[in-house]
């Protein structure tokens, strides 16, 4: 009897640390929502991924990759066929790379070309020399106005269908890159990896990415310490290490 005890004791101790998956991306999600005033929703045919803190760029493993590329994701949702999956950003993590106000875009921008420019370019020059070519304007769909408010409540929208030459964990052959932007936030980066059958569909999987975001009406209101704090307490509540 006393070892039934301390089991049931020893086993409320970890649920209470270690969080279960769909619990914690709650529980992401509603930090989200209160400090940054960005919705974040599972799709449609979606269900949530269990995994945490994924460093993702497309072709990462080329030689200028590790320069000019990738993020952080902190959630992720996959399709039911496992066709897609949805990477949302560690949104944090643009606190600590960009401590001024947001919503001048800049980041949006810098991540763009970073992330383009390390997906199609071989070669290795120096940071700052790194500009995007022109021709390269054909990867990217831009649009604005009542469209990217409608879809995200977005100001303008970028769409980048990046080149993959070597798959994602032996699966995903595409990468679609959504780059959002809004008057007095911070951007999100957003990402859709696809298999060969998932961007013969991939219409339908960007009105799903349609669904996993949506910006707040505002004024929002740019408080980092408060973020921080709030951003320690939740992974002290789901159980992972920052």
């Amino acid at each position: 009897m006393r070892y039934l005890i301390l089991l049931a004791m020893l086993l409320l101790m970890n649920a209470a640390v270690c969080a279960q998956p769909g619990e914690r991306q709650k529980r992401k999600c509603a930090y989200v929502k209160s400090e940054f005033d960005i919705e974040w929703n599972i799709p449609k045919g979606f269900y949530v991924g269990e995994e945490d803190n994924l460093v993702y760029g497309p072709n990462l493993s080329r030689k200028s990759g590790a320069v000019y590329g990738g993020f952080t994701y902190w959630m992720t949702a996959l399709s039911q066929g496992g066709d897609c999956k949805l990477l949302y950003p560690l949104l944090t993590l643009l606190t600590r790379l960009y401590q001024r106000e947001p919503g001048d875009g800049s980041a949006a921008n810098i991540q763009l070309q970073n992330e383009l420019f390390g997906a199609v370019n071989d070669g290795l020059p120096p940071y700052h020399e790194a500009w995007l070519k022109p021709e390269w304007a054909k990867y990217i769909t831009a649009y604005g106005g009542e469209k990217a408010r409608r879809d995200f409540n977005a100001d303008p929208v970028f769409v980048v269908d990046f080149p993959i030459i070597r798959p994602f964990q032996d699966k995903y052959t595409y990468c679609l890159g959504i780059y959002l932007k809004k008057s007095g936030y911070f951007p999100v980066f957003l990402k859709c990896l696809l298999t060969d059958q998932g961007y013969r569909e991939k219409e339908q999987y960007l009105d799903a990415a349609r669904q996993a975001v949506k910006y707040g009406d505002g004024p929002w209101n740019y408080d980092r310490k408060k973020i921080e704090e709030a951003y320690s307490k939740v992974m002290k509540e789901i159980g992972n290490k920052e």
